[in-house]
């Protein structure tokens, strides 16, 4: 089987048992704040990705779990992304996985199994949504639609929050969806134009890089250098709107 094949294999059975296990019992537990959560289901769906994904011989590098970073090659796993929207009942959450060589993103794998919606880009080859093939849409920022995150830092949270004050008078509308791994995707379909957040971790994003840019979005830090795996900031837009975003947020 090749690797995109193994990925999606991986990404479907971790998306059976979240689907399984949404709006089931299971156990919960707080991580580094009352909104940083850890559940039973995001362990059992790790579980099910690392022993699909075992088979390449490739090391994974995986939110719930011990292994550190690599500048090599490495899938990044992110079983549950979205848990606090999953404890709440929110249905918006997926299962992510991405696979980088030297740090350049080649495969990613974004699942999101309430909507039965596949997400996958491979590098060179394309981004695609069950098939159906992805790319960006030109806009004005004034017409756009942006996604962000809040931080679990307090510190970070009120930056933002004076971010995102700053940026919406000049779109039509910013949103806080709850998964940053989806928000990439939307920016790939053209559900969203513009998304930017500050503490990302690899695994949020190393799956949504490799789709988006493949449908045209660019990525960078808040700098506007290419993102790297280490750094904990991204800007990711359509092309024409990704310098104004990062004008407004040079502002702080």
């Amino acid at each position: 089987m090749e690797i995109i094949e193994i990925m999606i294999e991986a990404a479907k059975k971790a998306g059976s048992i979240l689907k399984d296990g949404y709006e089931s019992s299971y156990d919960v537990k707080i991580k580094s704040s009352s909104a940083d959560l850890v559940t039973s289901v995001d362990l059992d769906s790790q579980s099910a990705i690392i022993e699909t994904l075992e088979k390449t011989n490739i090391p994974i590098v995986a939110e719930e779990s011990t292994q550190k970073i690599t500048e090599k090659n490495a899938f990044y796993v992110d079983p549950l992304d979205g848990t606090l929207n999953f404890v709440h009942g929110i249905p918006f959450f997926c299962v992510s996985i991405g696979y980088w060589e030297n740090e350049m993103p080649i495969i990613g794998v974004v699942y999101d199994p309430l909507r039965d919606e596949l997400f996958y880009g491979i590098k060179d080859k394309g981004a695609y949504l069950n098939g159906k093939k992805l790319s960006v849409k030109k806009k004005d920022l004034k017409d756009s639609i942006l996604s962000t995150g809040l931080p679990y830092n307090r510190q970070k949270m009120m930056r933002a929050i004076e971010e995102t004050k700053k940026i919406i008078s000049s779109v039509q509308e910013v949103r806080i969806l709850g998964s940053a791994a989806l928000s990439l995707c939307y920016l790939a379909a053209g559900r969203i134009d513009g998304y930017w957040e500050d503490e990302i971790y690899p695994w949020d994003v190393a799956a949504g890089i490799a789709i988006s840019t493949e449908a045209g979005v660019k990525i960078t830090n808040f700098d506007g250098k290419d993102y790297k795996l280490k750094e904990i900031e991204i800007v990711g837009a359509i092309p024409e709107i990704h310098q104004e975003i990062l004008r407004i947020l040079k502002g702080f």
